[in-house]
């Protein structure tokens, strides 16, 4: 028997920011930013939605070190 392991379409903010490797508080500032880089999120009652593809495109656009 096969086991196929799917990635969820969408994290909350301590599982986004644990993907990232940063702190809830980054996630935060980042969708809440004024200024690029923006981090696309939704709220889906009291609780925020961030869709890994668009966890991967903030990371993505972040300056390289």
């Amino acid at each position: 028997m096969t086991r196929t392991t799917t990635l969820p379409l969408a994290v909350g903010l301590k599982a986004a920011a644990e993907m990232a490797g940063v702190s809830a508080d980054t996630i935060r500032r980042a969708i809440h930013s004024e200024e690029p880089p923006y981090l696309k999120a939704k709220k889906i009652g009291g609780r925020i939605s961030i869709a890994v593809k668009d966890l991967q495109a903030w990371h993505d656009s972040l300056p390289d070190a």
